[in-house]
């Protein structure tokens, strides 16, 4: 499952963070990963308690955005890591920790916070059944992606890339599951959109509700 979901910030708020970041003051990022991670790993990041209170803004966006809590279905979620890329910096492959402090991770996200043209290089790259996809999103999008996926960030050529990453465990643990989940949430807000709220729409609601209480169970 790889879902793109834009907006998740925009606006002023966006431009703020962006000048936040700017500003902020970065640490050498390799200290927060694990085991072969940790070789392949050339980036900054911001300090979590430092910067708490734009960590904070960041991860009430994402927790709040109704496409996150529709496609990931989030039971927890890891906190929120800044990261920015400079000239010559890059992230080899690696697959994310299946458990990060005692939580199981089922779902990745990094929120692009950078213009793309301010930036050559950096593309997200992430393995899918098809081969690799390179992923560059408009600043305040967000991918969505299983956490068990070897993924890496090309070199930064020029420029800075500022992005947010955290993990998500989700109460439908199953990605089959997961995905009939998210295609009757889909189908759901397009008769909203079209026709409004219905008896039908309410019927939908009940069986997402059924649906996610009895495969949550089983994911917790």
């Amino acid at each position: 499952m790889f879902r793109i979901i834009h907006d998740v910030i925009s606006g002023s708020e966006l431009a703020d963070i962006q000048g936040e970041l700017k500003q902020a003051e970065f640490y050498d990022g390799a200290g927060s990963a694990s085991g072969a991670a940790r070789r392949v790993k050339n980036n900054q990041q911001l300090d979590l308690h430092q910067y708490e209170t734009l960590i904070g803004r960041i991860s009430d966006r994402v927790r709040a955005h109704d496409h996150v809590q529709g496609f990931a279905v989030p039971l927890e979620m890891m906190p929120v890591l800044i990261n920015r890329f400079g000239e010559g910096m890059s992230y080899g492959n690696h697959v994310d920790i299946s458990i990060q402090a005692g939580m199981r991770v089922d779902l990745s996200f990094t929120l692009f916070l950078s213009d793309p043209a301010s930036y050559e290089g950096g593309e997200l790259v992430v393995e899918t059944e098809l081969g690799e996809q390179s992923f560059k999103l408009p600043a305040g999008s967000l991918l969505l992606y299983p956490a068990n996926r070897l993924h890496r960030v090309n070199e930064v050529t020029s420029g800075e890339r500022f992005a947010a990453v955290s993990w998500i465990k989700s109460a439908i643990a199953d990605t089959e599951r997961r995905d009939i989940y998210i295609d009757l949430h889909i189908a759901m807000n397009q008769l909203v959109r079209e026709h409004g709220y219905s008896p039908q729409t309410d019927q939908i609601s009940k069986v997402m509700n059924k649906l996610r209480h009895f495969w949550g169970r089983e994911s917790s």
